[in-house]
């Protein structure tokens, strides 16, 4: 139970950052292009905020398979994104204070490979 508030009292923010950051991000910058990856960013990140939940409450949805190649590829979205993609379509000089973001995110990424590398049959026999 304990590790259930935990998780959450981490999950509510974390979704609530990981939203607005993509809105301000869309709506600061007046590129068109920066919108449409924000709203990429989006839909590659919002999936973690649910698989994060699913890992809390204990729920198996889909392959595990899925969340395994899923959990790698949104790590390296969001380190592509952020070192690369993101300086180049903003026009701002990457900076090692926008590392900060990414290790708040740790924890996510933690969530998300713990869900995807969860041994289902030892959760089920509980």
């Amino acid at each position: 139970m304990t590790r259930r508030i935990l998780w959450s009292l981490y999950t509510w923010p974390v979704t609530l950052m990981v939203l607005s950051s993509d809105c301000v991000m869309a709506s600061h910058y007046e590129s068109s292009a920066i919108a449409a990856l924000a709203f990429l960013d989006l839909c590659i990140s919002a999936p973690s905020l649910y698989v994060l939940q699913l890992h809390i409450w204990d729920k198996k949805l889909f392959n595990p398979r899925l969340w395994k190649i899923y959990a790698f590829s949104l790590c390296a979205w969001d380190l592509v994104l952020n070192v690369f993609i993101g300086p180049v379509a903003t026009g701002e000089a990457f900076d090692l204070s926008d590392l900060i973001g990414m290790m708040i995110l740790l924890p996510l990424y933690f969530g998300v490979f713990r869900y995807a590398f969860r041994k289902w049959d030892e959760v089920e026999g509980k």
